[in-house]
């Protein structure tokens, strides 16, 4: 049981990576941008490169999170 808890928590994770970097795929060098307004009647913003940097931001924390909890899975340090 706690083998299949601990699979399904790493298989979640791998899968929001996944489905991290299909986000990313339609920035990289897509035709998606991201932009963000400020305020009513402020100009808009692209935050594309933000956003990119964001994902790769969350996809190595996650990785990091992998990495950990198999560690501790492992009986070892991370």
């Amino acid at each position: 049981m706690r083998q299949d808890l601990f699979g399904n928590f790493v298989k979640g994770l791998r899968a929001e990576q996944d489905r991290l970097r299909s986000e990313i795929s339609f920035y990289h060098p897509g035709p998606m941008r991201v932009f963000r307004r400020a305020g009513i009647g402020e100009p808009l913003e692209d935050i594309t490169a933000q956003r990119i940097a964001e994902i790769n931001s969350e996809i190595v924390s996650i990785e990091k999170t992998i990495r950990f909890v198999t560690a501790q899975h492992e009986g070892r340090d991370a």
